[in-house]
Parts: C-alpha cells; structure tokens; sequence
C-alpha cells in the first residue's frame, strides 16, 4: 500500500513525515529534475506503507517545477491514499488544494495541522459531511493527535472511496461531456477522466500535451473552443460556503501579531536583523573554534604518524599529504560550517526566516530581485547549491534565472579556509572585519550584476512578493537539528569524494613531473601549469602557487588551503608565515579573486540542471571576468595604502 503525503508549504508536512517513518527515508531526485524526492516506510501493527513526502505546492494549476512535479505524480502513479495536510490557521487558503485533489479521483485523508497554536474552530463533523472524506486534528509539533491520524490514515486504506467535489450544474454538464469524448479513446484509460477533464477546462498544458496525440483530440478542441468557464471561481464559491458553515475565528491578538510590529516594519525590521546577523556570525566562528581546534591537532596527529609509519616513500607522501593532509585541511573547518547550518534551521524553524523577503523585496526590486529571491541568497551562505536549488520558489522564470546566476557570487562556507588565513595575514588583530568585507564584496557583485543583468539582458522587472507568513514559536530542536545534519552529512559526504579526489589529483600534480616522481615541487606538473598562468596574475604580484591553486579550486573551493599547503611544502602554521612575506596589496587582491571567481565544480553542475549549459558557460566566464576586474581594482587601491 503506498500514500502520498500533500499540502501547501509551512503547513508542517515534513515534521508530520518525519513522524510517521521515524526516520526511515530515502530521498533522491524526480525524474529529469532536481526537486527533492523523499520516500519512507510508515509501519502501524502489522502494515508496512510506502509513504511519499511531495514537494509543497499551492495549487496543481501552477507553471512551477514543484507543481508541475506534483501533477505528473497524480498523472501517472496511483497511490492507494492522498494524505493532505492542511494549517488550521489558514483552512480557508489550504482548502483551494484539498478541493483541487477531490478531482484527481483518488481517496483523499483531510489532517488539520497546528491545533496547537491557534484561534481557529472547526466543526470537523460538518467539514467532513460537505467534502465527503474524514477529517483529523492534529499537532505534528507536539506529538498530539498522531495515534487517531494513524488509524484514519489504516481505515482509509481498507475501506477505499473515490469521492469528488460537485461544481454548478453548468461546470459538471461540460466535465461530463469531455468525459464522454474521453471515454472513445482506449489510450487514455489509465487516466482519471474527471482529472482530464477539469484540467481541460483550466487550460492546462500538461494535460493538452497528453491529449494532444489522442484520435479525440480535435472534438475536445472543438467542444472547448467556446466554452468559458472558471472553475477557480467555483472553487472559491465552495470554500465560502465552508468557512460559513464550519469554521469560527476567535479575535485575540497573538505574540504573531505583536511581533509582526516589530519584524516587518520597514525600519524597524532591519534593524532588529542585524543583531541576528551578528549574533549568527559569532556563533559560527567563536563558538566553533574550540573544536577546530581539537579537529586540527588530530589532523596533524593523524599525518605524521602516517609519514612516520610507511615505509615506501611515494605511499607515504600520498597518504599523509595527499589524503590526510588535503581533506584534513577542509574538515578541520567543518565545526564552522556546522554551526552555521544550526542556527540557519533554528532560525527557519522561529519563523523569522520567512519575514526576510517582506522586509528585503523594496531593496531587492531596486537591483532588478524579487523579494524572494532572499532565501536563495541566505541559504547561499552555507552552501551554493542547495542556494540554487531553493531558486525553485521563484516561479517566474526570468526572475529565477537571474538570482540563479548572481547566486555564486555570495560567499559559501567553502571559501572560509582560504579566506580566514588571509583575513588573519592582513589584520592580525581583527580578522573578522576583512573577512566581513569579502562578505559584502560578494554580495554587492551579485546585486550590481542583477541590475546589469535586467537592463542589459532580460529588460524587465521582478514579479511583485506575494508570501505567507507564517506564526512565530519557538523552535523545534530536534528538528532544527535534522534539517542541519542533512546539510552537514552533504558538506562531509562531498569532503570525502570530490575533495578526496582533488588532493589526490594535487599530490599527483605536485609530486610528479615529466621525468616521473619528483621530490622538487618546481619541477612538476602543478609547477608547469602555475607558470603559464602566472604569466596572466604576474600583474598582481603572485606567484605561481597562488596561480595553481585557484585552478583546484574549481573542483572545490576547501581545495585551495590544502592546494598551497601542499605547494608550499608546508602546515597550515607555516602557511601563514609563507604567504606573510608577499605584498599585502597581493594578498588583499587574491582575497577578492577568490571570493568571486569561478563557481565550484558542484555549483556549475547545479546550474547546467536549472537553467542548461548556456548558462552554466555564461556564469563561469561572466564571474572569472568580474573577480579579474575587482582584483585589479583593489590591488591599485592597496598599492596606494600598504
């Protein structure tokens, strides 16, 4: 038996997903795209259910890759239950879905979610006897209701309905006769009809495009040509009727309403969100340094007791430099990165991150972003691919593009390693300020190239915000910590194969040459390509390592620090040192290159599967072109001052 769990976004679907497999996941991709695909085991007594968390959607009418997803799923599969989950906050929005699932045909479980934080009452008795299908209360949050969900979501399996929502007597009439036209072709029996037929009314592509082919494709043309109807007004006719009939609203102001004073005031609002900002900054980096350092003595620990230990000389410098040293160098990091998922997934789960767009859209349309284009960005700080992935919230198109390509511009954790080294070479006594300014180096090329990208390419304006805020309340931490770990497992998963690899692609370039192994790095294969390319960066005063080490960090950008450890012959204190007797004007231009030049392997890869090779070509020359230009500005700069 299989159910497909479905609701609009914040309704709380995932913590109820988590719920009901305890954790029993899979998660992978849709076919052809990138949407996340979650899949899990639901086990009650002796039943084991497949369970399919889809992606939050509004509405099946939609053009967005979600929708479009979630459409295909209910076009194609069958699942033997639709579990929609709905607020009971905002019953009145959530209820357009649950009217639009009662005409895919299959059997279809109401849950009402977040009982316990509201002010809304709902007679469950009548809303079930006006929609045809049960109806549940319950708290994913507070574990309340789950058992009663339970044994609904059993009874509904075995006792399996197909109901429907009626339309006037005008909608059903013209559904009936598409239907009939449906029914004379064979091929299209493994379809609901109904589903097709309301889908033809609302004039979706998807379902043209399956009818298109049909031998009744020209008398569905025909009998549609001068029918107009809006069945999204009928909808809304059901839905009042419903509110009327089964739902009360008590007037009290909530902590929602007097918070919403403060955080989505104008002014008000960001200036309660640089406290945040900073108090997020603090924790990623002070709190975490206690166990940088614990990581980094066993790294240390770890290689020379590797060096020491075997004998065949070539194995050694492989284990110890190439693999220890490579990816020790990026995890020794790693506490950084994952405080900062932490308090990212704190702070979605408070609800907070959902006001940024209300707060940021003016300043966003001035720079030719929509106002949701914020959340790409935040999450952008702690990985660029998840941050292109959640570009998928954008549902125009061009709008989409444009925070696509301005997306690797923003400073990911990746680039922390090389960045905190440098920061430290250049202000010693506080580093924190030059790594704040590669910070708004970064963003203020992503917002320049938004406004040059609308009026040089697309010449339009962004679509104008419209978002649901959710209520604020206090975090759910085991939650926070989940959806932080999956982030973190990435980081660690992508640490020990892509950057395993890469150091062991540096170690090869850098102990062999022309002549085989070689013990002077400046005869290698890393020493050739470094000379060629000094040739271009002679300009700012770097040497060839510093040229080399920008090309591994293409494959990933934690490669650079282990890159000019490894060039350089030296540990990571050493490293300081060394790169200490070059130019500060060198250093603080090689920040700026670095901060902004090509994205990593992964963030190009994600950008070719969202917006096609084009694209992908565009961003990694349109950003080399960008971080070149700003290098030789701020090199002239710091000539001027150091």
């Amino acid at each position: 038996m299989r159910i497909a769990l479905i609701g609009n976004p914040n309704v709380g679907k995932s913590t109820l997903f988590n719920l009901l497999t305890g954790g029993r996941v899979y998660v992978g991709n849709w076919p052809g795209v990138t949407v996340e695909k979650k899949e899990g085991v639901f086990i009650y007594g002796d039943e084991k259910i497949e369970i399919i968390d889809l992606p939050g959607v509004y509405n099946l009418s939609g053009s967005a890759m979600d929708e479009i997803v979630v459409k295909k799923y209910f076009l194609t599969e069958k699942p033997d239950l639709i579990v929609n989950i709905a607020d009971i906050n905002t019953l009145d929005r959530d209820l357009y879905l649950t009217l639009e699932l009662l005409d895919t045909g299959y059997n279809v479980l109401l849950v009402l979610n977040k009982i316990d934080s509201t002010n809304v009452i709902v007679d469950e008795k009548k809303l079930k006897e006006l929609l045809g299908i049960d109806v549940v209360k319950i708290s994913a949050k507070k574990n309340i209701g789950i058992e009663d969900l339970k044994k609904k979501i059993l009874e509904n399996l075995k006792n399996k309905r197909k109901p429907k929502i009626r339309y006037n007597k005008e909608i059903e009439d013209i559904i009936n006769k598409i239907i009939e036209i449906l029914k004379r072709d064979e091929n299209l029996k493994n379809y609901n009809l109904r589903f097709l037929a309301v889908k033809l009314l609302e004039n979706d592509q998807i379902v043209k495009e399956i009818v298109k082919n049909s031998k009744v494709s020209k008398d569905i043309e025909e009998l549609l040509k001068n029918i107009k109807v809006d069945i999204s007004k009928e909808r809304y006719k059901i839905i009042d009727k419903i509110v009327k009939e089964c739902i009360k609203r008590e007037e009290k102001r909530d902590i929602t309403d007097l918070l919403d004073r403060i955080f989505t005031h104008e002014v008000y609002g960001i200036l309660a969100l640089i406290p945040i900002v900073w108090i997020l900054f603090k924790i990623t980096f002070d709190f975490a340094q206690p166990f940088v350092d614990i990581i980094d003595y066993f790294i240390s620990y770890l290689a020379d007791y590797a060096s020491k230990s075997i004998g065949d000389k070539v194995l050694a410098s492989l284990v110890a430099d190439g693999i220890i040293g490579g990816v020790g160098s990026v995890l020794t990091f790693l506490p950084n990165i994952a405080f900062l998922f932490i308090s990212l997934s704190i702070l979605g789960e408070t609800g907070l991150l959902a006001r940024l767009p209300l707060l940021t859209e003016k300043i966003l349309n001035k720079f030719g972003l929509p106002g949701l284009a914020i959340l790409p960005i935040i999450m952008s700080f702690g990985c660029n691919v998840p941050g292109i992935l959640a570009t998928r919230i954008i549902e125009n198109e061009r709008d989409r593009l444009v925070t696509i390509l301005i997306n690797p511009f923003i400073t990911c954790p990746a680039r922390l390693p090389a960045l905190i080294i440098l920061s430290a070479l250049l202000f010693p006594k506080n580093p924190g300020l030059i790594l704040l300014l590669m910070y708004f180096v970064g963003i203020a090329a992503a917002l320049f190239s938004a406004l040059l990208f609308r009026k040089a390419i697309f010449k339009d304006q962004p679509e104008p915000l419209i978002i649901e805020l959710p209520k604020y309340h206090f975090p759910n931490i085991k939650m926070a910590l989940k959806n932080a770990w999956e982030n973190i497992y990435s980081f660690i998963r992508k640490a020990g194969t892509v950057i395993l690899f890469g150091s062991i692609l540096i170690w090869f370039l850098s102990s062999f040459g022309p002549s085989g192994y070689v013990s002077d790095i400046s005869l290698s294969y890393s020493a050739i390509i470094g000379k060629y390319l000094s040739y271009i960066f002679q300009i700012f005063g770097w040497d060839w390592k510093l040229s080399s080490a920008l090309i591994y960090g293409f494959i990933a950008k934690e490669n650079v620090v282990s890159t000019l450890a490894i060039l350089y012959g030296v540990g990571e204190e050493s490293l300081k040192a060394t790169l200490s007797t070059l130019p500060k004007a060198s250093l603080l231009s090689y920040m700026v290159f670095f901060t902004l030049y090509i994205p990593c392997l992964a963030t190009i890869a994600v950008i070719k599967q969202e917006a096609g090779w084009k694209w992908a070509i565009f961003s990694v020359i349109y950003s080399t072109f960008v971080a070149f230009i700003a290098a030789l500005i701020v090199y002239m700069i710091g000539l001027l001052i150091f």
